[in-house]
C-alpha cells in the first residue's frame, strides 16, 4: 500500500510524519535517527549547485555568519528576497524545494512509495507563499496530490483524532512555533471539525525569543567583563541561545559557560524568571491575538471549551500558565513540537477518503469514520472600486473566516459612455477595510481589462473570486457584453 504522509515544514524544525495502516499518524524518524530536523541547509562553495549539509550541524554555521549556511527561509517564502552565497542567488522557494527533495530521498531510501502529501502552512500565509511551497514540493519531486493546510487546523486535527472520547463544542488551537505564531478557534462535533477563524502573527516565533535569551546572556557577561563578547571571540550565538531557551523551559535556571579568548571561561547565570520578565512583550502580543481571534470570530472567552496547544514555544511554561489564566482551566498540551505534521498526516488520508476513498485500508477507513473538515478563508479579498462621483474604495467580496472552499461572484458597472479600459485588481488584508490607501492593503494582482470599443455607462463587469481547498485564489473579470476576461489563479 502506498504511503500517506505529511510535513510540518517549520521555519526552525522540520517532521515528517506518515498515517499508518492502522489509522494512526505517527512520527517518521529521519536519516539524523530522530524524528525531527533543524531546517537548516548548506552549500559549500566547491559545489554551491548541491547542498552538503542539512540540520543541526548547519544551524551552528548559520549563527557563525557562515557564508552558504541558511535557515528560517520560510519567512521569506512568497517575497522577493534571496539569498548569495558563492556567487550563486538561492530563493527562499529554492531552499525549500532543496529541503523537500532531502526528505523524499530518506523516503524512498526507507521503501516508502508516496501517494499523497500535504505540508503544513501558516494560516496568514499569502496566496503567494501557498502555491509556492507546492509548486516547491512538485519540483522536489513529490507525486501529485501535493496539497498544503494551515497548521492551527492540523493541530487540531490531531488532537481531535487522537482524542479518547469524542469532542463537542468550540476549541481554541494556540500554536506558537519557530517562525510564527497562529490562533484558530474550531468549532467540534465528534469527527466534524469547522475552522471559525484563524488570527496570527507572521513574524513572531521561538526565534525572536531565542534572541531575547541571547542578549540576557550578553548583558550579563557586560556586568562582569565591561564589555560584550563576539561570535569570533566567544563562539557563542543565537543558536546557542535557543539551547538556552529550551532548557530554561525544564530548569528554573541555566549557568552558561562562555569560552573566551580574551578573557578566559566566564560563567553566566539566567533564570527562568528573567526570562520570563525580558519576553513579556513578546507573550503579551501572542495573547492580544488570542483576544482578537475571539473578536474576529464574535465569541467570548467564556464559550471556549477547551484549548489545544501546538508548536515547540509553546513549550514555555509560562505560556501554559497565562492560558490557564486567561480562560480559567487547563489547556491540553500534547506532543506539541509534533502534533502539527502528525495532524496533517491525517489530513492527507482525510483528502483520499473524499476523492479515492478505495485507496485506503479497511483500518484507515475506520479510523477516520465520518471525518469531515471545513477551513476559513485567510484573508478579506477585495478589488478597487468607484462611486458615481468618483470616489475609490476596497470592495470586499470574500471575507476572512468564512468556509472555504468558497466563491464568490459580484457585478460591477462601466462608468463612462466609450469607457476604454477597466481596472482589474486583487486587494488582500487582514482586517475589514474599504480604505484603499491602507498602508497594509497589498494587491496580489494588478490589471486592466480593455474594453471593447462602443461600451456603455452601465455595462456589466462581473467578478468572480475563489479559494480552493489550499487556501489557493482564484479571480475573474468577465465584460458581459463582449465574453472578454481576465484571470488571476495563484501567484508564481
Amino acid at each position: 500500500m502506498k504511503a500517506i504522509f505529511g510535513i510540518d515544514l517549520g521555519t526552525t524544525t522540520t517532521v515528517v510524519s506518515r498515517y499508518n495502516i492502522g489509522g494512526s499518524p505517527e512520527a517518521v524518524t529521519l536519516w539524523n535517527g530522530e524524528s525531527f530536523i533543524h531546517s537548516a541547509i548548506y552549500f559549500d562553495s566547491s559545489n554551491p549547485d548541491e547542498p552538503s549539509l542539512f540540520g543541526d550541524a548547519v544551524r551552528d554555521l548559520v549563527g557563525g555568519n557562515q557564508e552558504g549556511a541558511f535557515s528560517q527561509y520560510k519567512r521569506d517564502i512568497g517575497t522577493d528576497r534571496y539569498y548569495a552565497a558563492h556567487g550563486k542567488k538561492y530563493t527562499p522557494c529554492d531552499l525549500t524545494r532543496t529541503m523537500l527533495e532531502r526528505l523524499l530521498k530518506h523516503l524512498i531510501s526507507e521503501g516508502d512509495d508516496v501517494s499523497s502529501l500535504t505540508i503544513t502552512v501558516p494560516a496568514n500565509f499569502s496566496d503567494k507563499a501557498r502555491t509556492q511551497t507546492i509548486q516547491a514540493a512538485f519540483d522536489a519531486g513529490f507525486p501529485e496530490p501535493i496539497q498544503v493546510i494551515d497548521e492551527p487546523t492540523a493541530a487540531g486535527l490531531y488532537y481531535v483524532h487522537t482524542a479518547p472520547v469524542p469532542l463537542g463544542g468550540k476549541y481554541l488551537v494556540y500554536d506558537f512555533g519557530g517562525g510564527t505564531l497562529d490562533v484558530s478557534v474550531l468549532e467540534v462535533n465528534g469527527r466534524k471539525v469547522d475552522v471559525i477563524m484563524s488570527h496570527g502573527v507572521s513574524e513572531l516565533g521561538g526565534m525572536d525569543l531565542d534572541k531575547i535569551v541571547y542578549e540576557l546572556i550578553q548583558n550579563e557577561f557586560f556586568k562582569l567583563k565591561g564589555e560584550r563578547f563576539t561570535v569570533d571571540d566567544a563562539g557563542f550565538s543565537v543558536t546557542q541561545a535557543e539551547k538556552v531557551k529550551e532548557q530554561l523551559s525544564e530548569l528554573p535556571s541555566k549557568t552558561i559557560n562562555i569560552y573566551s579568548l580574551k578573557h578566559g571561561k566566564v560563567n553566566i547565570n539566567i533564570s527562568r524568571a528573567q526570562f520570563t520578565e525580558a519576553a513579556r512583550q513578546i507573550f503579551d502580543k501572542s495573547f492580544d491575538c488570542v483576544e482578537n481571534v475571539l473578536k474576529l470570530a464574535f465569541l467570548d472567552k467564556s464559550e471556549i471549551n477547551g484549548v489545544f496547544m501546538a508548536g515547540g514555544t509553546s513549550n514555555i511554561p509560562e505560556l501554559e500558565h497565562r492560558l490557564e489564566k486567561f480562560f480559567g482551566f487547563a489547556p491540553v498540551r500534547k506532543n506539541p513540537s509534533r502534533a502539527i505534521a502528525l495532524g496533517a498526516a491525517v489530513y492527507s488520508a482525510y483528502t483520499i477518503l473524499i476523492d479515492s476513498p478505495e485507496r485506503l485500508g479497511g483500518e484507515q477507513r475506520a479510523r477516520l469514520g465520518d471525518m469531515t473538515l471545513v477551513e476559513a478563508c485567510p484573508y478579506f479579498l477585495g478589488t478597487t472600486a468607484q462611486t458615481n462621483d468618483g470616489y475609490e474604495f476596497n470592495s470586499i467580496l470574500i471575507r476572512k473566516g468564512m468556509p472555504r472552499p468558497a466563491s464568490i461572484t459580484e457585478s460591477y458597472y462601466v462608468l463612462e459612455d466609450n469607457q476604454e479600459s477597466i481596472r482589474c485588481d486583487v486587494t488582500q488584508h487582514s482586517r475589514d477595510t474599504s480604505d484603499v490607501s491602507d498602508p497594509d492593503l497589498t494587491r496580489i494582482f494588478d490589471q486592466y481589462l480593455q474594453l471593447p470599443l462602443g461600451r456603455k455607462a452601465g455595462d456589466e463587469i462581473r467578478v468572480t473570486f475563489s479559494y480552493d481547498r489550499n487556501g489557493v485564489f482564484k479571480g475573474v473579470f468577465l465584460d458581459v457584453e463582449s465574453g472578454v476576461t481576465t484571470e488571476f489563479e495563484g501567484n508564481l
